[in-house]
């Protein structure tokens, strides 16, 4: 038994007393009571009480400054400028797409339907051309405008072809 009546004492148990009546071993303990101190903590304290590590800092008590950072330059957040300017000119110029396309299908729809109607009107056209021309309506016209008479046969002049001459009479004629 070990001196707390507990388990066998262990080496380390003879030493500081490292472990639990359990059988757990205890947990090592820094200078203020809190978990065992590290290298960084005896440089620095950048473990906390609990065994986290502080979260590191700047100078100015905002985040710690990176290589880029030591380095002169602010390449990350020039990056990330850069790649919003990116983003935002693609919006801009899609935005700009979209509204030519509304526009240009605006004004083929708009075409289509001229069309629609061009076509209605050669068609209304075609009929009302054929209606003029039929051979009742011409006669009709004739009649009534140019005082025109239907053709019969006792009114009818036929005229003869003129004869053509006899080459004989035509050369003693000419001396």
């Amino acid at each position: 038994r070990g001196p707390l009546g507990g388990q066998r004492s262990t080496r380390s148990d003879k030493r500081g007393g490292n472990v639990l009546p359990s059988g757990r071993p205890k947990a090592k303990r820094g200078p203020l009571g809190g978990q065992r101190s590290t290298r960084n903590d005896k440089r620095g304290g950048n473990v906390l009480p609990l065994g986290r590590p502080k979260a590191k800092r700047g100078p100015l008590g905002g985040q710690r400054s990176t290589r880029s950072d030591k380095r002169g330059g602010n390449g990350m957040t020039r990056l990330n400028v850069v790649l919003l300017l990116a983003v935002l000119a693609s919006a801009l110029y899609l935005v700009r797409i979209q509204y030519e396309s509304r526009r240009i299908y605006v004004e083929l729809e708009q075409a289509t339907a001229q069309s629609r109607k061009i076509d209605v009107e050669n068609e209304r056209l075609q009929v009302e051309k054929r209606a003029q021309a039929t051979p009742l309506r011409v006669e009709k016209l004739a009649k009534e405008r140019l005082q025109m008479r239907t053709v019969t046969p006792a009114i009818t002049q036929y005229v003869n072809p003129p004869a053509p001459a006899t080459q004989g009479a035509a050369s003693a004629a000419s001396p």
